[in-house]
C-alpha cells in the first residue's frame, strides 16, 4: 500500500531581526491512498487539513536552512461508524530554503 499527499499551505510569519525567523503554517489537501494488489480494497481519497510551524536559519540574504513540523489530520468516513473520524499524521521536514528577488 501506498499513499501521496498533496497540500496547499499559507506561511505566516513576523519578521525578526537576526538569522533566526520562525513562521506558522496552515493547510488543506488531498490524500490518495492506494491499496496495491495485495489488499482487496479501492483506491480513496480524503480531504487533509495541516496545521505547523517551522524556523529558519539564514545562512545568508538568500539561503536558509529550514525545519518544520506539521501534523496533518486526514478526514474519513470508517466501515461500521457514524460521522467523520480523524487520523493524524505528523510529518518532519528539514532541507535548504532557496530566495530570489524578482525585479521588474
Amino acid at each position: 500500500m501506498h499513499a501521496v499527499l498533496h497540500t496547499l499551505s499559507a506561511i505566516v510569519r513576523r519578521p525578526l531581526p537576526g538569522r533566526y525567523q520562525p513562521y506558522a503554517t496552515a493547510g488543506y489537501g488531498m490524500v490518495m491512498v492506494f491499496p496495491g494488489h495485495s489488499l482487496n480494497a479501492a483506491p480513496v481519497t480524503k480531504n487533509t487539513l495541516s496545521i505547523g510551524g517551522g524556523l529558519e536559519f539564514y545562512i545568508r540574504t538568500d539561503l536558509a536552512l529550514r525545519a518544520e513540523v506539521r501534523n496533518a489530520t486526514v478526514l474519513g468516513r470508517q466501515l461500521n461508524r457514524d460521522g467523520v473520524v480523524a487520523f493524524d499524521y505528523l510529518q518532519e521536514t528539514i532541507g535548504f530554503a532557496f530566495y530570489r528577488t524578482i525585479q521588474p
